[in-house]
């Protein structure tokens, strides 16, 4: 299965419009002149996805240096980027939030799809972040055109699956193929400071010191982030916090 595949499937599941000669060329420019500004500014990969023509109007030029670098490394008989399991579940993922986004009054299409997968690079396995926004859809709430921001993940298996909502105390996530409303995570402010300073490298130790707190003060704040955002170490839960913004 391939990418082109995915979006295939899509179409065929009814949650993409089909082609419809090249109304949709002119009304994608100004999303992939704001994906190239986003790109200068250091915002992460951004790839443009035109889910009506299965088609890449914009992909980072650093996504496609990476791409090369990796073809250039590999040898005949190499397993693929990104294994079929993975494609598959990226397009269960993918068709479900779509299906969502078309119900009534349940998401509104300015939610983002978030979820990680792994590929095969150069050395070994790297752990991708990506987030998905619907940008352009038609009155029947189809997916026209999405952006997709590609950050390096701390999570070590693929999936973690979630929709976030704008303004929103309420998230959705992806279980047993399907979705389940949960309640956002909430930090208290002693616990983003934790998290902070952590972003900024700061030990245990020196953290301790900024809050004249003892070291079983700062761990026991650190254990209640990874209880609160279900992860397992300090590097996850700061790819966590920036990932869903909750800094």
């Amino acid at each position: 299965m391939t990418i082109q595949e995915i979006m295939k499937g899509l179409q065929q599941d009814g949650h993409v419009t089909k082609a419809m000669g090249g109304q949709v060329a002119d009304d994608i420019l100004p999303y992939v002149k704001s994906a190239h500004a986003l790109d200068r500014l250091g915002h992460g990969k951004i790839v443009v996805i035109d889910f009506v023509h299965c088609s890449f109007p914009y992909v980072s030029p650093s996504i496609l240096l990476k791409l090369q670098q990796i073809r250039n490394a590999r040898t005949k008989g190499d397993e693929d980027l990104i294994d079929d399991r993975q494609l598959f579940d990226i397009k269960n993922i993918i068709s479900s939030y779509f299906a969502l986004l078309k119900k009534a009054n349940t998401i509104s299409e300015s939610s983002a799809l978030h979820f990680d997968l792994s590929i095969e690079a150069t050395v070994c396995k790297e752990m991708i972040h990506i987030s998905l926004s619907p940008c352009l859809c038609n009155t029947e709430k189809s997916v026209i055109l999405g952006v997709c921001m590609l950050t390096y993940s701390a999570r070590k298996r693929p999936g973690n699956a979630l929709v976030k909502l704008p303004q929103a105390d309420e998230h959705y996530e992806y279980r047993h193929d399907g979705w389940v409303l949960a309640k956002n995570s909430h930090l208290t402010n002693m616990e983003k400071v934790v998290i902070v300073n952590s972003i900024n490298g700061k030990s245990i130790k020196d953290i301790a010191k900024i809050l004249s707190v003892s070291i079983v003060t700062v761990k026991a704040h650190r254990t209640n982030i990874f209880k609160k955002l279900r992860v397992k170490n300090i590097t996850e839960a700061v790819q966590y916090a920036e990932d869903y913004n909750l800094i």
